[in-house]
């Protein structure tokens, strides 16, 4: 939840995110679905096949919170 001109709101968003090289890979191999995760890295723009440009979190650290 964030607060906008005073009002409560809803926030959520779904987003991929790239994991590159072994270390991550590994970390990532013990996460299960549900696990609250923080994630830094830096957001790129990617452009599929079919010109639909979205945004990705490319992963430089994972570390899981639960």
């Amino acid at each position: 939840m964030q607060q906008e001109a005073g009002l409560n709101r809803q926030a959520y968003v779904r987003m991929q995110v790239v994991l590159s090289g072994t270390v991550l890979q590994q970390h990532a191999q013990h996460l299960t679905l549900g696990s609250m995760v923080r994630v830094s890295g830096f957001l790129n723009r990617h452009q599929s096949r079919s010109g639909q440009a979205k945004l990705v979190l490319h992963a430089q650290q994972i570390e899981q919170l639960s």
